[in-house]
């Protein structure tokens, strides 16, 4: 399920989904994905969450490791590993 909030994430859980795509985490080329949350706000999000978190937007090869160790279970891109 897709996220971008404390509690969306929260209704994510109720719901029961395996998982949630929290986004947009870094700045990101999309046209629609609105202002970046910060890598911090997003991993204090993911950490509190009581499902796995998905990190979305701004994901890339170059940034890819600084996500390690931040309550994210897993990393989502569209393009950022294109050029990988």
């Amino acid at each position: 399920m897709a996220a971008h909030s404390p509690e969306a994430l929260a209704r994510a859980a109720e719901l029961g989904m395996d998982a949630a795509v929290l986004s947009p985490v870094l700045a990101s080329r999309s046209p629609a994905s609105g202002a970046p949350l910060g890598l911090f706000r997003a991993s204090r999000w993911a950490r509190a969450a009581k499902l796995p978190v998905i990190a979305l937007g701004g994901v890339n090869a170059q940034n890819a490791r600084m996500f390690a160790q931040r309550g994210f279970s897993g990393l989502a891109c569209v393009d950022g590993l294109a050029n990988a």
